[in-house]
């Protein structure tokens, strides 16, 4: 399934990266980070996941990464890290840093 929802975003990607150099795919993939299809995207546009962490403890005894964070260009970023909020049962809020100053 996440396989295929990737293939329809590499087909997105495929059209604004003829126009833009950078992306960043953020949200609840329901994936680990560590499979083969996600694994498999990365390599193909030359991006990784920021978000190294469990992010989801919808069971406390088996927590996951699922909330992703995926860039062209993680050296445009710095911190990434997931927090707890209080707002979410179960997920953790994941953030970065974007480095950009602007005159």
């Amino acid at each position: 399934m996440i396989s295929s929802h990737l293939e329809q975003i590499g087909r997105n990607l495929d059209k604004y990266l003829l126009t833009y150099e950078n992306f960043l795919l953020l949200g609840d993939f329901n994936a680990d980070p560590k499979i083969q299809s996600v694994l498999n995207f990365c390599h193909a546009y030359s991006c990784r996941n920021l978000i190294n962490e469990n992010t989801c403890f919808k069971n406390p005894l088996d927590p996951s990464c699922i909330d992703l964070m995926i860039i062209k260009m993680p050296k445009s970023f710095e911190g990434s890290l997931a927090i707890e909020t209080g707002l979410s049962d179960f997920h953790k809020l994941v953030v970065s840093f974007l480095k950009k100053c602007y005159k």
